[in-house]
């Protein structure tokens, strides 16, 4: 069940763009071996999911006796392809869109009878995503998430005439075209189901790349719900990248990117260095001990991966955007981002920034 798990999160890397998948691609690019450091091996994102994850199957073994069949386990033993066979798998299909399906992987929840995730109406910010999550529950129940051409076509159709005929659609974002799309996950961490777009692994260009220090006052911009870590620079006259610039492949509406509903603002309270990030989890009354070490954790490994990509100065990656899904969205790229260590939740949280009103910008 372990390997398997990490075999599933080699594709999640690779095809969602959520924070989790992100922790997931960071963790492999710079994954430690447990003859260099068994404490380092142990303590990785990914092992500590892998392993967390075999204990809750077992545990559910364990207490249903027919919960595996034989062709289940027969399922099961195909499955256990090689991160490397995943990889060039996925190199393979690269973005091309027909009508075969894409093969996502087939976490071993799926050998449970599905049990419906979804929560009660009032954990979602409005009726839309609630509506959108019962929809996409419907599409991952189908094939554990595995879309054919026809399903992404679909999707997108109905996807986007709801979005189109609602007057309140918050942050929830919708796909332009079936050819982004790669399938359906269901993100445990947030608890929704999201889809999976086919994002480039350079999502910033290489020579662009560099630790710049946000300072307090400053002021940038996210498109989608605060879940993420990616986020957009807006200079000190207060513009910010075009939709195209930002390189998004989502149904996006408004002339003006500012007007989407699923467009927010922030400001940073302090400068955004490393020691300053730390000091404000520690100083912060509404988060436990636990939750401090879990947020102190995601920072130092946010800080060990990124040395790899950006270097080893203090503050945030940062970078301009490379140009994808130009060929359904018509994006150009040369926009600039930052990653965080934390996403806008949890950085609200611990009070390192504040929501920027949208009649003040």
């Amino acid at each position: 069940m372990h390997p398997s798990r990490n075999c599933w999160q080699h594709e999640y890397a690779e095809k969602s763009d959520s924070p989790l998948a992100q922790e997931f691609k960071e963790n492999f690019d710079d994954y430690v071996k447990p003859e260099d450091d068994y404490r380092g091996y142990k303590n990785q994102i990914v092992e500590r999911d892998a392993r967390e994850y075999a204990n809750d199957i077992t545990d559910a073994i364990n207490s249903n006796d027919d919960l595996v069949t034989p062709d289940d386990k027969e399922d099961t033993i195909g499955n256990n392809r090689t991160s490397q066979e995943i990889r060039e798998n996925s190199e393979e299909k690269g973005n091309t869109f027909d009508n075969v399906e894409t093969k996502l992987p087939e976490d071993l929840e799926s050998k449970v009878e599905h049990e419906s995730k979804l929560k009660d109406i009032s954990f979602y910010k409005n009726q839309f995503e609630y509506e959108n999550q019962q929809k996409l529950e419907t599409l991952y129940q189908k094939h554990n998430g595995q879309l054919s051409g026809e399903d992404r076509i679909h999707l997108v159709e109905e996807f986007k005439k709801d979005y189109d005929q609602c007057a309140d659609t918050g942050d929830v974002t919708v796909p332009e075209s079936p050819k982004d799309v790669k399938g359906i996950a269901y993100n445990k961490y947030t608890q929704k189901y999201e889809v999976i777009y086919g994002w480039d692994k350079n999502d910033t260009m290489v020579d662009t790349r560099e630790m710049r220090v946000l300072k307090e006052g400053e002021q940038f911009d996210r498109v989608g719900p605060p879940t993420g870590r990616c986020v957009g620079e807006v200079d000190s006259e207060g513009n910010c990248a075009t939709r195209e610039q930002r390189s998004l492949p989502y149904h996006l509406t408004k002339g003006n990117i500012i007007d989407e509903p699923s467009y927010h603002r922030y400001e940073a309270l302090h400068d955004f260095t490393r020691e300053n990030i730390e000091n404000q989890i520690e100083n912060s009354y509404s988060l436990s001990e636990e939750q401090k070490a879990t947020y102190k954790s995601l920072v130092a490994d946010y800080y060990d991966k990124v040395e790899k990509k950006y270097g080893s100065g203090d503050g945030l990656a940062y970078g301009e955007i490379s140009p994808m899904f130009r060929n359904t969205t018509e994006s150009t790229g040369h926009g600039h981002q930052y990653d965080m260590p934390l996403n806008m939740d949890q950085l609200y949280e611990i009070g390192m920034i504040d929501i920027v009103d949208r009649k003040d910008y």
